[in-house]
């Protein structure tokens, strides 16, 4: 019977080793980052040139719609949402002063900073915040799905600086939707191809798939920031190309650095910026489908792999246990729950239980998921071997 695996929702069975971002700034250019034990003091101007992983023919500029990490590294420098989060993953305000809602959270009050302006210099209203949400949800490929349940007939700019929020139904978490990256507050004539937002760049110049350049806002609202006057955003599909870039000089910094590549970055001088962060990788089953309708078979699977040997033949190390939970950071994580670790014997003992011996399935990835989603696939097909189970890639 062969059925059919991914590695691309969010819906996890095996809940995704949290992976390490890796930043490698170089050190050859007067305004490089540096990571010395004492952070030295920031120098204004220059120009930083930084390597994104993938982008192509359909990259955009779109603040509301990024769909790989070049258009969200744009994101990034081009917009700015009403909150967002620090390193402790808690909500700041940004844009807004102040994000409240009433006692059943159906009602959100936000109130803008004064004196914001957008990059051409126009002012940001309370306006901007309706027309904006409005936007996203009409935007088809928009992420912030939270938007749908907005009740448009009492939302409404209430001053120049405060915006009522209402909602059809209880939300809680409604901030979060609001400081999401691609949440950012834009003009209400907003051209996704020539953008104008409130993040620390301004647009210049963009071409799919190769390049993007941009400029310092002067009416950014962290006065004195960003320290540099020009952002250089390079795409590469190619992993290779990236990080020979770095090595020779081409770019200051790039993103995304394979960890079979580290030693040849560290060899060469170069620094590496490591933390951990929220991301996680999943393998997901069609639960309404034939095996995965079968409780048993999904428990056998999460019994299958050996988490500490993908972490270490795929990561080398640089990554954290996963435990059929997503979302670590989430303050409703279970961090009380036992370790699940790999058990053959009681997979094989589901498996039989469920009439499934010997069994056969699918598992379709790409590339594009994740610079480590093919290998990773890889590992667990041959660590289901020894359950008795085929996964054809």
């Amino acid at each position: 019977m062969g059925m059919t695996l991914s590695s691309r929702s969010r819906s996890s069975f095996i809940a995704g080793i949290a992976m390490l971002a890796l930043v490698v700034p170089t050190m050859s250019t007067a305004h490089a980052a540096t990571l010395a034990a004492k952070p030295a003091k920031p120098v204004r101007g220059g120009t930083l040139t930084v390597g994104v992983a993938g982008g192509g023919s359909t990259d955009t500029l779109d603040a509301h719609s990024p769909a790989n990490e070049a258009d969200i590294a744009r994101v990034f420098a081009l917009n700015e949402s009403l909150a967002g989060y620090d390193a402790n993953h808690k909500i700041v305000m940004k844009l807004a002063k102040a994000i409240s809602s009433n006692a059943n959270a159906t009602i959100w009050t936000v109130t803008l900073r004064k004196g914001l302006r957008f990059s051409n210099g126009k002012p940001i209203t309370a306006a901007n915040i309706v027309s904006t949400l409005k936007r996203i949800v009409t935007d088809k490929k928009a992420s912030a799905t939270s938007l749908v349940d907005v009740d448009w007939t009492n939302t409404r700019a209430v001053t120049p600086l405060t915006a009522i929020v209402a909602l059809k139904n209880p939300n809680s978490t409604f901030i979060d939707t609001l400081a999401g990256y691609a949440v950012g507050i834009v003009p209400a004539n907003y051209n996704p191809k020539k953008p104008v937002g409130a993040g620390p760049f301004k647009y210049v110049s963009f071409t799919p798939g190769q390049q993007s350049v941009f400029v310092r806002n002067p009416y950014f609202y962290l006065k004195g920031k960003p320290y540099i006057d020009k952002l250089i955003i390079r795409n590469f599909a190619d992993d290779n190309a990236r990080i020979n870039a770095l090595l020779s000089n081409q770019v200051d910094a790039v993103t995304s650095v394979p960890v079979s590549m580290l030693p040849s970055i560290t060899g060469a001088g170069k620094k590496v910026l490591e933390s951990v962060t929220g991301a996680w990788h999943p393998f997901t089953m069609r639960v309404d489908k034939p095996p995965f309708d079968d409780v048993r078979v999904r428990q056998a699977f999460r019994l299958i792999i050996n988490r500490p040997q993908m972490i270490q033949q795929v990561l080398g190390g640089h990554g954290t246990l996963g435990n059929d939970l997503y979302a670590p950071l989430d303050q409703c994580y279970n961090k009380s729950l036992p370790q699940r670790s790999q058990d053959i014997a009681q997979a094989k003992a589901l498996l039989a239980a469920a009439g499934k011996s010997n069994l056969t399935v699918d598992l379709t990835t790409s590339a594009g998921i994740s610079g480590t989603a093919v290998q990773e696939a890889q590992v667990f097909a041959q660590q289901a071997k020894e359950a008795g189970v085929t996964v054809n890639l």
